[in-house]
C-alpha cells in the first residue's frame, strides 16, 4: 500500500516558506530587541528567571541566633530547604515592625529546631565583599548590625 503524497498547487510551497521565514525572523527580531531595551512585558520580558547579575562586589544578609552565653548559629543552613529559599525576607525583617519581626524570628527559630527560650537575641547582618579578579576568591569588605530581634 502506498504512502499518500500531499502535494500542493504549484506557487503554495514557496508561498509557505516565505510566511514561515516572516514569522521567524519576526519573532527572533522581537525576543532580540525585548533583550536589548530591557522590556518586560508579557510574553516578551528580559526578567532574569534563574540568575542573579553578577559583579565583583555585592551584600549578603545574615541571620544568627545568639545564645546567653554568645555562641552564634546561622539561621539559613544549607540542609534546611525551607530556611534556605525564606532568605529573601531578611530585607522585610529590617523594616517590620516589632510584632512582626518576632514573629518572623520565631517562625524562622521554629523552623530550625530551637527553642526560642534558648536564644538571647536574633542578629540580622549585613555583610559586603569583593571579589579578587584574579583568584576569584571573595573577601568580606565589612560587617553591619542591621537589626535586633528578641524573640
Amino acid at each position: 500500500m502506498a504512502a499518500a503524497v500531499h502535494e500542493l498547487p504549484g506557487d503554495a510551497r514557496p508561498r509557505e516558506r516565505r510566511r514561515a521565514r516572516i514569522v521567524t525572523y519576526s519573532a527572533i527580531a522581537v525576543l532580540l530587541v525585548a533583550a536589548l531595551v530591557q522590556v518586560d512585558i508579557w510574553p516578551v520580558t528580559a526578567y532574569r528567571l534563574f540568575s542573579n547579575l553578577r559583579t565583583a562586589d555585592g551584600t549578603s544578609l545574615t541571620l544568627w541566633a545568639v545564645g546567653p552565653d554568645g555562641e552564634r548559629t546561622n539561621l539559613r543552613p544549607d540542609g534546611n530547604p525551607v530556611l534556605v529559599t525564606t532568605g529573601h525576607l531578611y530585607g522585610e525583617l529590617a523594616d517590620a515592625d516589632p510584632a512582626r519581626a518576632r514573629e518572623m524570628v520565631g517562625a524562622w527559630l521554629g523552623l530550625a529546631g530551637i527553642d526560642p527560650a534558648d536564644v538571647s537575641q536574633v542578629v540580622l547582618e549585613r555583610a559586603t565583599w569583593e571579589m579578587d579578579a584574579e583568584t576569584r576568591e571573595q573577601f568580606e569588605t565589612s560587617r553591619a548590625v542591621v537589626r535586633v530581634v528578641e524573640p
